[in-house]
């Protein structure tokens, strides 16, 4: 009997894979597609009514990935190890942008710098953190997220952020957030703290080259802004062989349209 629920099962899950495969998978219905994600790492079981289950609590594929490991537990037949995978496989589209990014990226210009940013940032439904460090040929020696937040605050330790930076032979940096609800307009804390952090880079023979703050309304860049100060402006790209474009106020802010 056990043989046959377990021929059964893997004929299922054949089929799982199959149509993943050989159909267009974004119109598989998503209890298939959380269902066949289960089959990996619940390899004996029926993994159906879980994928059901975790739909009807959290409401759709996109907020079962979302969840904390602690809601996910909370649900029936949730252990820590499929806990983990859920939470693993959410987290590998950004992986799969970062590292694509890192390879044989160059930053040439300022504007290339939104560029590379709006195709590799991801809109969580909180607010993320990420720095670039650039060598003197503007070559992306990393691309890396850090820090917490929450649907409308971010939290970043200055000097552990400096210390992640010195671990490269960094030329300059640039840094971003995202604001996955808002406008893409800097608060005041914003201010302060890329005041803060470019004095502490200028002390190191580091320079921030730029804050971009991202949404999906627009973005705002503290480099265009002129926020940087006029050394900066006059500067910062020289030594990277860089044109510097200032488009001026109305540049800065560049909201998207419909």
């Amino acid at each position: 009997m056990n043989d046959k629920v377990k021929n059964i099962h893997a004929g299922h899950r054949k089929r799982l894979r199959t149509q993943f495969l050989s159909t267009d998978y974004t119109n598989m219905p998503e209890h298939q597609i959380l269902e066949l994600m289960l089959t990996f790492v619940q390899p004996l079981k029926d993994v159906n009514p879980l994928a059901h289950n975790l739909l009807n609590e959290f409401g759709n594929l996109a907020n079962v990935l979302d969840a904390s490991l602690e809601d996910l537990k909370a649900v029936k037949g949730i252990g820590d190890v499929t806990a983990n995978y859920i939470n693993f496989c959410s987290r590998l589209p950004e992986i799969y942008r970062i590292s694509k990014a890192r390879k044989n990226t160059k930053i040439n210009n300022p504007g290339e710098i939104v560029s590379f940013l709006s195709t590799t940032v991801d809109f969580a439904s909180v607010e993320k953190f990420y720095y670039i460090c650039l060598n003197g040929k503007g070559e992306v020696l990393c691309f890396k997220t850090m820090g917490s937040g929450s649907v409308s605050r971010l939290f970043v330790n200055n000097r552990e952020l400096i210390q992640q930076i010195l671990k490269y032979p960094t030329h300059s940096v640039v840094i971003c957030h995202t604001h996955p609800h808002g406008m893409p307009k800097p608060s005041t804390e914003d201010r302060k703290f890329t005041r803060e952090l470019n004095d502490l880079l200028s002390s190191l023979s580091v320079r921030l080259l730029d804050h971009v703050i991202l949404s999906p309304d627009g973005y705002f860049s503290f480099f265009q802004a002129k926020l940087l100060g006029q050394e900066t402006l006059l500067k910062e790209f020289r030594d990277l062989q860089m044109n510097l474009y200032d488009g001026g106020s109305d540049y800065f802010y560049a909201e998207k349209k419909d």
